[in-house]
């Protein structure tokens, strides 16, 4: 069976440069997202297409390391990525990530070029690299060096900027203020195509400790106590099969158990 995910978010840590008090994920914890997680995600998994694949945290330029391990990965193996995108901070980026995300735009690019025949003057309208700049008066301004960084070598990117307004901060993580907010799992809508793939429509969240849960909002640990599965246990079709509408209140894995496994620290 192969599977077509329209959005897929890998959490690549729980680290954090900044402490906002608007924060929804609580306190920042020293966990990244191993490489071995992220093999085993795609190698026990046959995926023909990613349309949006998200980086998040924490700060995921934190974990620039692996980020660019994926895109290689991407790359090496032809994976048919649509999209890359990700929220940050805008405190620190390095040239090594921008790098990866030009060799990533020009994979694109060419991949595009040779599968529908369009010319790559043509794709301009056609963006795969989104990054988004949190802008609020809760985080920092965008440090000038990475400014520089992105004027410099990130032209091609797309850049956007979000602001979170007062009347949209969820009382939950760092916030002791807003609207309030019960953390559950969304319901993954799927259907069947060409007899052979199923689509995912709604999001699918890979979470630093590797758990699965479509829900990318709220603190770390009611992930971590209401998700839908872990990678160390299930394929993401057998998750798929079993919570196509999510059971609410699943029970994860024993945390001692992960920690035997050298999962969580």
């Amino acid at each position: 069976m192969e599977y077509v995910f329209h959005c897929l978010t890998f959490e690549v840590t729980r680290r954090c440069n900044l402490v906002c008090k608007h924060c929804m994920r609580g306190k920042a914890q020293n966990i990244d997202l191993s490489k071995e997680m992220v093999d085993d995600f795609f190698s026990n998994n046959s995926i023909k297409r990613i349309e949006h694949l998200f980086f998040s945290g924490g700060e995921p330029t934190l974990n620039s390391e692996l980020i660019i391990y994926i895109i290689n990965k991407i790359i090496q193996e032809q994976m048919d990525v649509l999209e890359i995108a990700f929220v940050t901070n805008g405190q620190q980026f390095s040239l090594e990530l921008v790098e990866a995300l030009n060799r990533f735009y020009d994979y694109r690019m060419e991949s595009l070029t040779k599968k529908y025949g369009i010319h790559r003057e043509e794709l301009f309208f056609m963006n795969p690299i989104r990054i988004t700049f949190s802008i609020d008066s809760f985080h920092k301004p965008i440090c000038s060096e990475v400014k520089e960084l992105l004027n410099q070598y990130g032209k091609r990117f797309s850049i956007t900027y979000f602001e979170v307004p007062d009347d949209e901060i969820i009382k939950t993580g760092n916030a002791d203020f807003g609207l309030d907010y019960n953390y559950k799992l969304d319901i993954i809508r799927y259907s069947s195509k060409e007899d052979a793939i199923y689509f995912i429509i709604d999001l699918l969240y890979v979470t630093s400790t590797g758990f699965i849960t479509s829900n990318g909002m709220g603190m770390y640990s009611d992930m971590d106590a209401l998700n839908m599965g872990h990678l160390s246990s299930q394929s993401i079709g057998e998750i798929l099969f079993n919570y196509g509408t999510p059971i609410f209140g699943t029970t994860p894995i024993k945390r001692e158990d992960l920690i035997k496994k050298r999962i969580l620290k």
